[in-house]
């Protein structure tokens, strides 16, 4: 199985903008999931990876953010999406992404990122650069106590905010400079 990654030209201009806001999303969350948004970008593009991506309003993006009324283990149904809405949120999980790929070159071609209304304030900076990182082509999480405040791929815990160590390399391995 190939590598699933964003590919050149498309990674150096990789696009992220939230698509749908439940009328019962907290409007708190949104604007703190907004902010997030904001600085995951900024922590991402400064990792010095080979790809760039940029925060847009008003237009479809290749990521694309759903802020979906639904609760941490109930099926999203609110997006009007059809890749979206079906999915499991599963239990203990405020956040899920999905990335699609071209099965013979592992291409990434688009992303989908669904944050449940559950998500707490404390929670969403580290929870939006996680699913945003992995959106890049990381499927996988880290179980396991050492990482629980070392990386981003923590499954047990959302206390990192920043791209260093492993997690920095990891990226730049993933999408290395030319």
């Amino acid at each position: 199985m190939p590598t699933r990654k964003w590919f050149a030209p498309k990674r150096r201009n990789l696009t992220v903008a939230i698509k749908f806001i439940s009328p019962r999303f907290p409007d708190r969350s949104r604007r703190e999931i907004h902010n997030a948004l904001l600085a995951a970008t900024h922590e991402i593009n400064a990792v010095g990876a080979d790809l760039r991506l940029s925060y847009v309003t008003g237009t479809r993006a290749d990521i694309e953010i759903f802020l979906s009324a639904t609760a941490t283990g109930g099926i999203v149904r609110d997006t009007g999406d059809r890749n979206v809405d079906g999915t499991n949120m599963e239990t203990g999980s405020v956040a899920r992404v999905t990335f699609f790929w071209q099965t013979h070159s592992g291409q990434i071609t688009d992303a989908d990122i669904v944050f449940s209304k559950d998500i707490l304030s404390r929670d969403i900076r580290s929870v939006v650069l996680e699913e945003l990182t992995q959106s890049l082509g990381f499927s996988t999480d880290i179980v396991n106590p050492y990482y629980t405040k070392r990386s981003i791929f923590s499954e047990d815990g959302n206390v990192v905010t920043t791209l260093r160590g492993q997690d920095a390399m990891a990226l730049r391995t993933h999408y290395p400079l030319r």
